[in-house]
């Protein structure tokens, strides 16, 4: 091989490398636009749907009228797309083992995330959205194959971006696609999506050692992150959670948040209790979509006509939260944490598909904000307490937990926020409880069960 020649064959890889970094800027930048125009939409339907309709109509049981037709039109989309959006534990172990996400499911997907949003569901968009841009990032890397093996990574980087811009959470964002995994998938075994469309090769063939999969991450994350403030800069519109600016220790108020963080412990056990009881009537209802979904959005409705804050994902009922906190009582309060971290898992069980992110956060704030009435606590340390707890024993990954809850609490809250979640995670939960990811099918294979596709998407 003459020298030229040699020179060429070592700029080769570079310029692949260089073309690879781009690629996955403009992934992130593409998943920020979809993220942005798929929560637009959504708005704007519940702006029409539980704003203005309401105000129109002035009736009290609205909440229970719309959520029961909404869940009879979440059943019908279920009954012909069972099992999706899968949950986002679920699409990064697929796109870790396999190197992508079924293309194959991103319209079904959108289509059956959209909208539990719309009719009110306490879920948050996390799931679909995941799920959404795991399929076209694969598809993007499918395309552009013949650069390169390394762009099989622009799935992962391109769920990276989505959660970025979902919750402006950076550091949560990356490192959540390398965190909670099953082992099955670490090692690259091959899962039942393994030869789908669009699924790309196995994990095993990894070649980026961890540190550059990061960088990659944060690049797609800045891309999403840098598209999603343009665009809202241009509209003049927001999303994501409010961010409680300032947290007071003084005066012994360490000592009195302590109820805050037990009551929020108390309240992630109850999701998983929740979780397995709501599991266990959808299976003794069988293969029934529709009646599910509809005694979903019946249940949700009515307690919704009573305890408006336990609908929706929490995402922009925080905002009115931390406005109007203090004309609520703290039995309020506490009922609408409480009841919502049973909610949740209910919809999830019952078709109404999603994530579960934000409603425990808000959960964890509105128990807080009860107990900062019953013991004159400052409310932040009362909601950063409350939400820890709450998050972390929904998630059992104090770490994890805590990066999340960066989102919308100051970086001074995070001692708080840790211990919070470390107790949590120190009540044991039963092994009945505890999801079950995988079952043996008759070919020896592994695959998820159908309880685990609606199970918690952010538990181990």
């Amino acid at each position: 091989m003459t020298q030229t020649a040699t020179r060429n064959a070592s700029r080769a890889p570079l310029l692949n490398h260089l073309i690879f970094l781009l690629a996955v800027l403009a992934i992130g930048a593409v998943a920020g636009a979809f993220v942005w125009a798929f929560l637009f939409a959504m708005n704007t339907c519940i702006d029409l749907l539980w704003h203005r309709l309401p105000n129109a109509l002035d009736f009290r049981f609205f909440p229970l009228v719309v959520c029961t037709a909404g869940g009879l039109a979440i059943g019908l989309a279920q009954k012909r797309n069972d099992g999706l959006p899968e949950d986002m534990m679920t699409v990064l172990a697929q796109v870790k083992r396999n190197g992508g996400y079924d293309t194959k499911k991103v319209k079904p997907s959108a289509l059956c995330a959209i909208l539990p949003l719309i009719f009110g569901g306490s879920i948050g968009p996390e799931a679909g959205l995941v799920g959404v841009i795991a399929g076209l990032c694969t598809g993007a890397g499918a395309k552009l194959r013949n650069l390169g093996e390394d762009f099989r990574e622009l799935a992962a980087a391109g769920t990276a971006a989505s959660l970025s811009a979902v919750f402006g959470a950076p550091l949560f964002a990356i490192a959540a696609p390398l965190e909670g995994l099953d082992d099955k998938a670490a090692k690259g075994e091959k899962g039942p999506d393994a030869n789908a469309e669009g699924s790309g090769k196995p994990a095993s063939t990894e070649r980026f050692p961890k540190w550059v999969r990061v960088c990659a991450y944060a690049i797609a994350a800045a891309g999403a992150i840098g598209v999603m403030a343009l665009l809202n800069g241009i509209t003049g519109g927001g999303a994501g959670l409010p961010r409680f600016e300032s947290i007071s220790f003084g005066n012994g108020e360490i000592m009195a948040a302590i109820p805050a963080a037990i009551a929020g412990a108390a309240a992630g056990w109850l999701f998983h209790a929740g979780e397995h009881l709501t599991h266990g009537l959808s299976h003794a209802i069988g293969a029934k979509p529709v009646l599910k979904a509809v005694i979903a959005g019946a249940v949700l409705g009515l307690c919704g006509c009573f305890l408006p804050f336990t609908m929706f994902a929490g995402e922009h009922q925080m905002h009115e939260l931390m406005e109007t906190w203090t004309t609520l009582s703290a039995g309020a309060l506490l009922a609408t944490g409480f009841i919502k971290v049973l909610l949740t898992p209910l919809c999830v069980s019952f078709g109404w598909r999603g994530g579960h992110f934000f409603p425990v956060i808000f959960a964890g704030v509105a128990i807080g904000y009860g107990f900062a009435i019953l013991g004159g606590v400052d409310p932040v340390l009362a909601a950063a307490a409350g939400a820890g707890a709450v998050v972390g024993g929904v998630m059992r990954k104090p770490i994890l937990a805590t990066l999340l809850l960066f989102l919308c609490f100051p970086i001074s809250a995070s001692p708080v926020m840790l211990v919070a979640a470390g107790l949590a995670c120190l009540i044991p939960l039963p092994k009945a409880w505890r999801p079950k990811e995988e079952m043996a099918t008759p070919s020896g294979k592994v695959e998820p069960t159908p309880e685990a596709a609606g199970s918690n998407d952010i538990a181990q």
